[in-house]
């Protein structure tokens, strides 16, 4: 149950849109932004805290809420809620893949980065673990695949 537009509602938990990069063909894309969309007599930040609530569910660390005309926007990389955005702002999907790339320091290009990034996912799956964050393998070599599985086990 939550407050929406001050009145109680039940929650139904179900994104409007998840905002995909894809990797390798034959796998599954990597989300990256949640978009939360409402009416458009509505502020374009109302939804921005239901998209957080699915941001964190999803993983992504970009989360957008926008009323079709205007957006507001919550990054990782930024901390700050920016609002009432114009549309002809709204990131590219380069953008996105460029800001997440910095902010998770890997490269989304690098077969090394993406084969161990399937690794991870892969094994966390078979092990019925929830992925809380997919690729955590840095270029500095911080975390290992076998550290990983490892510490899981």
């Amino acid at each position: 149950m939550g407050i929406i537009d001050g009145k109680p509602r039940k929650r139904r938990g179900r994104t409007d849109y998840l905002l995909c990069l894809p990797l390798i063909p034959g796998k599954p894309p990597l989300a990256v932004a949640v978009l939360e969309a409402k009416a458009e007599d509505k502020l374009a930040s109302l939804g921005i805290q239901q998209s957080r609530d699915y941001g964190r569910r999803f993983n992504t660390p970009f989360v957008f809420s926008t009323n079709g005309h205007l957006f507001a926007e919550f990054a990782e990389d930024t901390q700050h809620i920016r609002d009432a955005l114009p549309l002809v702002q709204f990131p590219t999907p380069d953008e996105l893949r460029q800001r997440y790339e910095a902010l998770k320091k890997i490269s989304l290009t690098s077969d090394a980065d993406l084969r161990i990034h399937n690794q991870l996912v892969d094994a966390a799956r078979i092990l019925g673990l929830r992925v809380v964050d997919p690729i955590i393998v840095t270029k500095k070599g911080d975390c290992s695949f076998q550290q990983v599985v490892s510490d899981v086990t």
